[in-house]
């Protein structure tokens, strides 16, 4: 699967209702209605969801969804509520705008690695809180923090190494990864996450 790098363009937001139940996907009962997109970025703050774009009580009773997504439930009066944002990504060339989905990759600045002094989330002290993100093949749940540290690191306490070295300015070029650099010994640079194990090789995201 080839790779496609998106940049942050907006924000898309639903209203929703969730309600505890047995409900397969989740565990809970979710219920979402589409508002729209808008080209405004929601404040970093929240990350990549948060329910502060607009007040809940700005929209009408018939706007808001009537049944559970994966089940089919009647939504309760109870329900909590709320609207619920997600960052609009798009291609740089702007012929595509969405929710990111399988083999798309974007920078992730959420983290605030540099308001700490470059003193990352995964322990790294040389950080430029700049990490890449893949949306994985098989699940669009799964996600890679090329970035990140490796749940089986074997330099847990070293600062420094990377255990993905990645080649490559996504932007400009196709990115490779693979242990070719500072390291550690784990693995052989593949990622291995839901259903998925694969290599991220010359911009390909390949099974093993």
């Amino acid at each position: 699967m080839r790779t496609r790098f998106v940049v942050p363009v907006g924000t898309r937001a639903w209203l929703r209702i969730f309600w505890d139940g047995p409900c397969g996907r989740l565990g809970y009962h979710n219920a979402m209605s589409l508002l729209g997109d808008d080209l405004v970025l929601a404040s970093k703050k929240w990350g990549q969801v948060g329910d502060h774009l607009v007040l809940v009580g700005d929209h009408h009773a018939a706007a808001w969804p009537a049944a559970c997504e994966d089940c089919g439930a009647v939504v309760p009066q109870d329900g909590r509520r709320q609207v619920f944002c997600r960052t609009l990504y798009g291609t740089p060339d702007g012929s595509w705008r969405g929710i990111p989905g399988p083999g798309d990759m974007y920078i992730a600045d959420w983290y605030g690695c540099e308001e700490r002094g470059g003193h990352c989330i995964h322990g790294w002290t040389n950080c430029d809180g700049r990490h890449l993100i893949v949306q994985l093949p098989g699940d669009a749940h799964h996600w890679w923090d090329v970035d990140g540290r490796a749940s089986n690191c074997t330099l847990p306490n070293d600062t420094l190494h990377r255990c993905w070295v990645r080649h490559g300015d996504p932007a400009a070029e196709r990115v490779h990864v693979d242990k070719k650099g500072r390291t550690c010994a784990a693995g052989a640079g593949s990622i291995a996450s839901g259903n998925y194990h694969g290599f991220l090789h010359n911009g390909e995201l390949t099974g093993c």
